[in-house]
């Protein structure tokens, strides 16, 4: 059921899952999970700040950031999609 309630909406280097609930709430956010290592971080968009993280360090946060702000509007389709916003 996990993987149903928060989609894959694309990987990062094939380690990491950035994922949306489809049952999530205001403000727009992804998670971003190392299942490998138990990792996860919630970050917030458009903005991309970090909401809460465990697992991962600073460097490694600082390039999920980067690597979501090159896909920044894709993040905020498929927010909009899931949770039927225009």
């Amino acid at each position: 059921m996990y993987n149903i309630c928060m989609p894959t909406i694309f990987q990062i280097n094939n380690k990491l899952r950035v994922v949306i609930n489809t049952k999530d709430h205001n403000p727009p956010h992804v998670h971003v999970i190392h299942d490998g290592i138990g990792a996860e971080a919630k970050i917030g968009v458009p903005q991309l700040g970090v909401i809460t993280s465990y697992g991962f360090s600073q460097s490694d946060l600082k390039l999920i950031i980067k690597y979501l702000s090159l896909r920044i509007n894709e993040i905020g389709e498929k927010w909009n999609e899931i949770h039927g916003q225009k």
